[in-house]
């Protein structure tokens, strides 16, 4: 009974890490997304490189 319960809360961990990992690449897209329409907006030459995905 009990290596069920510690293999659900091991699943649940998991998936909330996973759960942070999307979340945490999607803001950073959104971040980069809106830095690079910030500098085409006000005129300003792309850096040249990306940071890391």
């Amino acid at each position: 009974m009990g290596i069920w319960l510690e293999l659900g809360i091991f699943i649940v961990v998991l998936i909330w890490g996973l759960w942070q990992i999307r979340d945490a690449r999607q803001a950073h897209a959104r971040s980069v997304a809106e830095r690079k329409a910030r500098q085409a907006a006000e005129g300003e030459p792309p850096t040249g490189k990306d940071p890391a995905p």
